[in-house]
This record gives C-alpha cells, structure tokens and sequence, in this order.
C-alpha cells in the first residue's frame, strides 16, 4: 500500500488536535480505511509468515489464519474441531498433506524442493533472463508477503540474517542451492510453502508438466 498516503493522514490528525479544531469525519474514515488496508496487506501476512514456521513445526502443516478487529486485536484462529475430535474433512486433508510432486516427469519432491527446483529449471531454460524478469514470472503475491517473495538476492538475505538469525531456516541457502542470474544477481528461494502452495502450483503447471503423488 501506500504509506506516504497513511503518513499524511495522521499529519493531518495531528495538525487539526495541535490547532484545538474539531475532528474531520471524512479524514478519520480515511485514516481507518487506511489502517485496515495496512493490517490486510501487510501486518497480517507478516505476522503469518513469522509464525507459521514456528506452527508448522509444532503441528506439521497446521492450518491456520490470523484475523483483526478492535475488541480483540489480532487473534490467531485454528480449524474448528468437532466434539468427536475430529476435524472437518477440508481441514484435516490440508494438516496432514504429504504430497509430492515432480517437474517433466522427474523425482517426486516436496513442496520446498518443488519450489526450487522449477525456479532452477526455468533459469536453465531461460539463460538470459534478468532478476527483474524472474520476479515478472514468479510474482512476491504467490508467498506470504513481498518481503520473503518466492525469492531474493542472497546478498540481501545475509546481511538480513546478521539481524534475524531465524531467517537461515526459511530460505534454500545451501551452496548447491544458490541460483545465479544473467545478471550476475545470485538469489536464494524462500523455503515456507506450507498452506500458500496452491498459487505458486498454478504457475508451475503453465510452465511445465507437473505430476502429483501422494
């Protein structure tokens, strides 16, 4: 979103308490309209994405989503169990979810290898492609947020990491792992694909013939 739009709004706020004037209607329905915008499009996916490693790692693939609203905050919300104990059916196939798929007919991989390996296979077929390129064809939207994207510049991510030990654990840093543009921009593939699978799957099955395996 636009933050220079939000930062204006609450400027504005402030101007019209330091000069004693009475609150502006259309300027606080603004500045909510804001916020939410904000919540939806950025703290909520990051608070998801710093999570859900955390989750999935208690839980396996645990799904879950993390709502807002001014009585409680944000709150983290978990699939409803029935009184047998048993989840729903949706929701219990999306928590134990194992399936593997391969590129071509090649090795059945993981998600998080999957992942990487169509990034490393469309780089090979495309030698010339540039970084900027690459995000065109595999948009940040497919992940939690922009901030991870399905990859980033290795650069980048190590001198992240100085600050955020944790993120070693959520990208492919492996030194048979980097992937070297034409441009010369090594990048690393984000590795946390538990319940945001299905979009990036999508562009994968344009590209390339993908099979599915239990």
């Amino acid at each position: 979103m636009d933050y220079n739009e939000l930062e204006k709004a609450y400027e504005a706020q402030w101007m019209l308490k330091e000069l004693n004037l009475p609150e502006n209607n259309d300027l606080m329905g603004k500045i909510a309209r804001l916020e939410q915008t904000y919540l939806r499009e950025d703290v909520i996916p990051l608070f998801k994405q710093e999570l859900e490693p955390l989750l999935c790692h208690l839980h396996n693939d645990v799904t879950f989503s993390i709502v807002y609203n001014k009585e409680d905050g944000l709150k983290i919300v978990f699939p409803e169990v029935k009184e047998d104990g048993e989840e729903n059916n949706e929701n219990k196939k999306s928590h134990q979810d194992r399936t593997k798929y391969s590129i071509d007919g090649g090795e059945p991989l993981n998600k998080r290898r999957f992942v990487w390996a169509v990034v490393k296979k469309y780089v090979e077929q495309h030698p010339d492609v540039t970084y900027d390129e690459l995000v065109h064809s595999f948009p940040p939207s497919l992940s939690h947020s922009p901030l991870h994207g399905v990859f980033q510049p290795l650069e980048l991510i190590e001198k992240k990491i100085l600050k955020q030990p944790d993120l070693k654990k959520r990208f492919m840093l492996g030194p048979d792992e980097i992937i070297t543009l034409s441009d010369g921009i090594q990048i690393t593939v984000y590795n946390q694909w538990g319940t945001i699978f299905d979009g990036f799957l999508r562009v994968a099955q344009r590209l390339f013939e993908v099979k599915s395996c239990g």
